[in-house]
């Protein structure tokens, strides 16, 4: 309790938002089984209609989530509970949904069952701490269906926008990156996250189609004129191919069985990566040879 008051106290908070907190948040840490309204009201100090209305308000008067979030991760940091290295994780999560009254119902991914389900997702941000690898959530939006509604690229993109633009009024927050898996490697996530000076780590999808641009002299010809070459990925795999039965001595490989199937990762000592499909090589290959030349 001391500890949520202090986190409480680091928030500018009305006297009706702060007892409500401190009251949700204490039967957080102490409720058995599922955490709903109905189960709350029967541990907590108030009815179910009462934190039914907390929940749903949209005014200016409701609860500052992101400001508690931030002022948590803060406190975390200043105790020295977490380091200041993160870096900055979103993914999407499904829930299921069987009625019909539900806001936002749509078909959405649902990764357990590897298919597509009628529910609900909610889209997460959660800063992840890199040396004692635990994560704190900074920010859950659901994610809006319906004709005038912007897609899930783009309202995630808003949100990592936002959250981004908070993050820099944490004191001493030491964001690294941003990662997401392939499902977010689109151009407008990536320059959503160059745009604040932030490299994005993320998986190359199954259907990417990178080419080299052609820099040569065009023949006179009819036609378009040749804009690439080969295939980006094709190469590159040609390339570490041919640099694994020829790599010089001293050059230490580690394969690793980490990734499955046709992916690949590659990893050098400057620090990037490249990720992509391949037929001829599987799992992961890490490369720590400084001097090699291929």
């Amino acid at each position: 309790m001391a500890i949520l008051q202090y986190v409480l106290s680091a928030v500018p908070l009305r006297k009706t938002q702060r007892n409500f907190l401190t009251v949700l948040l204490s039967v957080f840490l102490a409720v058995p089984g599922r955490l709903n309204v109905l189960n709350l009201s029967r541990y907590a100090a108030c009815s179910e209609s009462t934190i039914r209305r907390w929940l749903h308000r949209s005014d200016p008067g409701a609860i500052p989530w992101g400001a508690v979030h931030r002022a948590t991760v803060s406190t975390a940091i200043e105790s020295g509970l977490i380091s200041p290295l993160c870096v900055l994780a979103i993914d999407a999560s499904f829930h299921r949904k069987s009625g019909q009254h539900t806001a936002h119902l749509g078909s959405f991914w649902n990764g357990c069952a590897a298919r597509t389900e009628r529910g609900i997702e909610q889209s997460c941000c959660a800063l992840i701490d890199v040396q004692h690898r635990q994560a704190f959530t900074v920010d859950v939006r659901q994610t809006r269906t319906g004709s005038e509604a912007p897609s899930r690229l783009e309202q995630a993109a808003d949100q990592l926008d936002d959250v981004l633009l908070d993050l820099q009024t944490v004191p001493r927050l030491d964001l690294a990156a941003v990662v997401a898996d392939g499902n977010y490697a689109k151009e407008s996530m990536v320059e959503t996250v160059t745009g604040h000076g932030l490299p994005f780590i993320s998986r190359f999808p199954r259907n990417a189609n990178l080419k080299y641009l052609y820099t040569g002299e065009h023949p006179r010809r009819r036609g378009r004129p040749k804009s690439s070459t080969a295939r980006w990925i094709s190469a590159t795999c040609s390339a570490l191919t041919s640099f694994l039965k020829r790599r010089p001595s001293g050059c230490g490989l580690r394969w690793s069985g980490a990734c499955s199937g046709r992916e690949k990762c590659v990893q050098s000592s400057s620090s990037r990566s490249v990720k992509g499909s391949s037929d001829g090589l599987r799992g992961a290959v890490q490369h720590r040879c400084d001097d090699a030349r291929s």
